[in-house]
């Protein structure tokens, strides 16, 4: 979900916040949903990988009812280098070796076709980067289908692992900013399906200072460095939502890599969880998102989150996510507590 909920020019609460809103508005059961991604080669190069909510499955499930939605708009697509046709920029006509592939929660697929010639279409002005297909070649694509070979076990990233490892019980180096941050609603009595024996202890620590609350909302957003921890606040920018620095603190970031690793953020972050989906561990919250986010010179290393609009982590690592974030923020809070 998500290197492009992770890259666009808004930020990523309140994208959290539209993704939620378009599962909603299309009658999806947010918390049933899966992200579906698809991916495009043209003579092996990716073109275009595109983002869909579908229902939540795994091994066993329907490929049709994946490959289906590949007939409308994505949400969204990202790594998009499709040129349109010259004589029509709502079409694009590839050329070539192409190789279609489908994947749900990035882990399960849902096989892969091949074909030499295929016809997209978008609406360049509503999102120029929404390519999809007609139906006339959805149905001609679906009868190349083949099964794919089992993805491999996801592994631990790479370059967060050596970052973290790195780092260990030292400051954050020069560069590195870690953004933790949660924008949260729903009904607290539908909630409370999220709050297991489990889980509830693991928000325990955070009732005394959370963030802020607007009725039944929940909303905070931190950015750390190496001395500094800073409060930030979104506003609107040239149609954008963005997000600036509102306050600051001096701040010990000692120890937070060491704090990650121990956490099982690189196991959390390789989905090696297990048990069923679970959605917010610790709140009673049901919609919205919340976030734990590395950058280092400005490039992301390492992505932790949750979204509405898909289906939660497994349940040792909800649980292992939300315990971590909860420790994180509190370092965040408690450094402005003494002024709030």
């Amino acid at each position: 979900m998500k290197e492009k909920l992770r890259k666009i020019a808004t930020t990523a609460g309140v994208l959290s916040l539209m993704v939620c809103a378009l599962a909603l508005a299309a009658g999806a059961d947010a918390r049933g949903a899966a992200i579906v991604k698809a991916t495009f080669k043209l003579d092996g190069n990716v073109v275009a990988r595109t983002i869909y909510s579908g229902p939540d499955g795994g091994r066993g499930s329907d490929p049709a009812t994946y490959w289906k939605l590949l007939g409308r708009a994505p949400m969204f697509g990202r790594d998009v280098v499709i040129k349109p046709d010259q004589a029509n920029a709502r079409v694009a006509t590839l050329k070539g070796d192409i190789e279609v592939s489908i994947e749900i929660r990035n882990k399960f697929n849902m096989g892969v076709a091949k074909i030499d010639t295929l016809k997209l279409v978008r609406d360049e002005k509503k999102d120029p980067e929404g390519w999809h297909l007609p139906q006339a070649e959805l149905k001609r694509l679906m009868g190349l289908v083949k099964p794919a070979g089992e993805k491999p076990e996801p592994k631990e990233p790479p370059q967060a692992k050596a970052f973290l490892e790195s780092a260990g019980a030292g400051k954050l180096p020069p560069g590195c900013v870690i953004r933790v941050w949660a924008h949260l609603w729903g009904d607290k009595e539908e909630g409370e399906q999220n709050i297991t024996p489990q889980s509830r202890r693991v928000g325990e620590n955070g009732e005394k200072n959370r963030g802020v609350h607007v009725g039944d909302r929940f909303d905070e957003s931190w950015q750390i460095t190496a001395d500094r921890v800073y409060r930030m606040a979104s506003e609107g920018k040239g149609g954008k939502s963005v997000e600036r620095r509102v306050a600051l603190q001096a701040f010990d970031s000692r120890g937070i890599c060491k704090m990650l690793l121990d956490g099982k953020a690189l196991s959390i972050a390789a989905g090696e969880g297990e048990g069923d989906p679970v959605q917010f561990a610790g709140t009673p919250y049901v919609f919205g998102g919340r976030a734990i986010e590395i950058l280092i010179d400005g490039r992301e290393v390492l992505h932790l989150g949750e979204s509405c609009a898909f289906a939660g982590y497994l349940e040792t690592d909800a649980l292992a996510f939300a315990a971590l974030y909860d420790q994180l923020a509190s370092k965040a809070r408690a450094a402005f507590a003494q002024d709030d």
